[in-house]
C-alpha cells in the first residue's frame, strides 16, 4: 500500500477554494493541524537521504560587492601604473 505524500501549501491553497488570502488561509491551516511540506527542503533531505554528492551551485563570484574580475583588473592596472612610474622616475 503506497504512502500518500503530504501537499505543498500552494496545492492545498488552489485545492480548497478558499476566498481567503493566502497569507490567512496558511495561518488558519497551521492552526488545525494541516500537514503541508516545503518542496526546495524536501528535494534537500530526499538528495541527503539518497547519498548523492553535494554540488556548491552558488559560489560567490563577488568580493566587497564587485565582481572578482574587476578587483583584478584594478589591481593590474594600479600596479602597472605604479611600475610605469618607477620606470620613469630611475630614467
Amino acid at each position: 500500500m503506497e504512502q500518500e505524500t503530504p501537499k505543498t501549501a500552494n496545492q492545498l491553497y488552489r485545492e480548497s477554494g478558499s476566498t481567503l488570502s493566502f497569507k490567512e488561509w496558511i495561518e488558519r491551516e497551521k492552526a488545525k493541524g494541516t500537514e503541508m511540506i516545503n518542496q526546495e527542503i524536501a528535494d534537500a533531505i530526499a538528495r541527503l537521504q539518497g547519498g548523492e554528492p553535494q554540488v556548491q551551485e552558488n559560489v560567490s563570484t563577488t568580493w566587497y560587492g564587485l565582481n572578482k574580475n574587476v578587483w583584478i583588473f584594478g589591481g593590474l592596472i594600479i600596479a602597472g601604473a605604479i611600475a610605469y612610474t618607477i620606470y620613469k622616475k630611475r630614467k
